[in-house]
């Protein structure tokens, strides 16, 4: 062969490589959003005061203390470090609330619905105990530039207000969370 047909296949193999990869990446979540299990997760209010966010609503979830067993969080200090990627084992609880039911630094091998997280910090008290914060992948929930403003007041309300019902539905399938909705006493946010 000579030097134009190398090329030419080369140059071939680069473009089906450059389109297969974002290609991949947007059929994983789209198998996620349609065949991953669907679990929700109690979200927590927000300082409502952020004008450099972009256009998404900000989401936070109840902490670890309120979902693992004290003694747990504590031996899980010592052996984490900030910025670690670390997996979440999900059950949902007597509610049909999503709790974490394990934090381990290696994904597990149990046919349970786990995701990666990034561990955000570390806070160990003698006094008052230890807090670890994990950065979840699903915490922003981006939406069309007009309606994301409109979107975002009426969450902040709903989270003020203790007797509305607030949550993120988010699809986990094969270590992969990828955020639905997020839903205000059964109507979604984007409604």
């Amino acid at each position: 062969m000579n030097k134009p047909v190398y090329f030419f296949l080369a140059f071939g193999l680069m473009v089906l490589f450059q389109l297969g990869v974002p290609l991949q990446t947007a059929y994983r979540y789209e198998v996620a959003l349609r065949k991953g299990t669907a679990f929700k997760f109690d979200t927590e209010p927000i300082d409502p005061n952020d004008p450099f966010r972009g256009k998404y609503v900000d989401l936070r979830f109840s902490p670890l203390e309120d979902q693992l067993p004290r003694k747990t969080i504590k031996q899980l200090a010592t052996q984490l470090v900030p910025g670690q990627t670390v997996y979440a084992t999900v059950v949902t609880d007597n509610k049909g609330y999503a709790r974490l039911s394990g934090i381990y630094p290696e994904a597990p091998v149990e046919d349970m619905p786990y995701f990666s997280a990034q561990v955000n910090y570390l806070n160990q008290w003698d006094t008052t105990g230890t807090m670890i914060s994990l950065r979840y992948p699903f915490e922003r929930f981006y939406l069309e530039e007009h309606r994301a403003p409109a979107a975002e007041d009426r969450y902040r309300e709903a989270l003020r207000d203790s007797t509305q019902n607030v949550y993120a539905l988010v699809r986990i399938r094969g270590g992969l969370a990828v955020l639905e909705d997020v839903v205000i006493n059964g109507v979604s946010i984007t409604k």
